[in-house]
């Protein structure tokens, strides 16, 4: 490895040119599947979204339909109005935005440093559960990484108080407040790890720092919790929580929130092993504390998922995101970041499993790509032929990094069933029926 590798800016602006190619190309090949058709009509009136008033009248029937998240939703049908390479470059850009924002904030030290910046890629990369649902699928990238890059813009202000005695501007105190109420009532799960350790951060600046200036961000954190009152007091999600309580129910999703920790084995390790060395070196004890309440609020955006009853592997990430966060936030605030021959073998099988995971999801993604590419043609003859019924091959995904991989492409039956019929109304057919 040349010797300027690590702090060439040539470097640095290849691996995210590089980075953000790789994001457009498996977004240009993930196709629309599931709610991206349901969302494509309005829940008003069952009519093709034209409009920014449909789309008003769509968030509004539901919330009380299926669920409170009108803001993420009121996006997801925005985008779905437009060309699909317009969403595909935004998705490609919102994610080496985050990455980006993620990597400066956790390099305490200021010295740029490339291997840490494709650490946190990696690691994001290897470790984030249902990847392709959450940064490809269009609905589910819209609901989930979109929010963590409103949440990096929500806590940015509690980190600069707290690590760097810095005030939030004045004419930023009523946005702020207008971010947080809509970050709070953006999507729960994210939302709660956030927030959690944007209070933690709030309490360490009055007791630890001793700035009780820290205090202007109070309104901001009820904002947010207002924000999150939205989406808990919409009529849809007031009537599914209305259900009798199970013990079962809550053991077994706390053997879920469990089995997540345990999923991440390999970054707890390193946040161990990297909280001694900042310890040993003497680090500013402000950044051990913020990598702690970062920690603590992925916790909270796991563990909250018990309460919720609701344990979609996407929810989880924030939990993900934040704990190598945590982690990287350590690692940028120590001098001495040579691990011997061990962390080198480490580097050498880490690189080689994230080639092997692009390699492998791409292949996965592309065959999935084929696959409905021929059902396209097929419906696209069928309409031209006047036929208004078609039958239609179902992928077989084997990656995370597939969106189709957890969802429903087709149901089996007489094609009555969701998303058969959207999908149906999608292309204006009468039914489409899985072979």
């Amino acid at each position: 490895m040349p010797k300027n590798f690590k702090s060439s800016l040539r470097v640095h602006i290849t691996i995210i040119a590089v980075i953000f190619t790789v994001l457009l190309l498996f977004n240009v090949f993930t196709k629309m599947i599931a709610d991206d058709f349901s969302y494509s009509f309005s829940y008003a009136t069952g009519e093709r979204i034209e409009s920014f008033g449909d789309i008003k009248d769509s968030i509004i029937a539901h919330g009380e339909k299926v669920n409170g998240r009108y803001f993420s939703h009121f996006l997801v049908q925005i985008l779905l109005t437009l060309p699909d390479i317009v969403f595909d470059i935004i998705n490609s850009a919102a994610f080496v935005t985050i990455l980006y924002i993620a990597y400066r904030i956790c390099n305490v030290r200021k010295e740029r440093d490339n291997l840490m910046l494709i650490g946190i890629f990696g690691f994001l990369w290897l470790f984030e559960h249902n990847f392709g649902q959450i940064n490809l699928w269009l609905d589910g990238s819209v609901n989930y990484q979109f929010a963590l890059l409103f949440g990096l813009a929500f806590i940015i202000p509690y980190l600069n108080s707290f690590m760097k005695g810095k005030d939030l501007n004045p004419f930023l105190i009523l946005p702020h407040i207008i971010l947080s109420f809509w970050f709070g009532g953006y999507i729960e799960p994210v939302a709660v790890g956030f927030v959690c350790s944007a209070f933690i951060f709030v309490i360490l600046d009055v007791v630890y720092n001793k700035r009780r200036k820290a205090l202007i961000f109070i309104p901001s954190l009820i904002s947010s919790l207002l924000g999150f009152a939205v989406i808990a007091l919409t009529p849809s999600h007031l009537d599914k929580k209305l259900t009798s309580f199970s013990i079962v129910e809550l053991l077994k999703m706390v053997g879920m929130a469990l089995l997540m920790v345990l999923s991440i084995t390999p970054i707890i390790i390193a946040y161990i092993i990297l909280l001694k060395r900042a310890k040993a070196e003497g680090v500013d004890k402000r950044v051990i504390l913020t990598a702690h309440a970062i920690a603590i609020g992925a916790l909270a955006s796991n563990f909250v998922l018990v309460l919720a009853s609701y344990f979609v592997l996407r929810c989880t990430v924030s939990f993900v995101f934040m704990s190598v966060m945590a982690t990287a936030l350590l690692y940028g605030s120590i001098e001495n970041r040579d691990f011997g021959k061990k962390g080198r073998l480490c580097e050498k099988i880490f690189a080689i499993l994230l080639f092997l995971a692009i390699a492998i999801g791409f292949t996965d993604i592309a065959i999935t790509y084929n696959v409905i590419e021929e059902n396209e043609k097929i419906i696209k003859n069928a309409i031209s032929e006047g036929i208004s019924e078609v039958e239609l091959q179902v992928p077989t995904p084997f990656t995370k990094y597939n969106a189709a991989k957890g969802l429903v492409y087709l149901e089996e039956g007489d094609g009555k069933a969701w998303p058969n019929t959207d999908m149906a109304k999608y292309y204006g057919l009468k039914t489409v029926r899985r072979k």
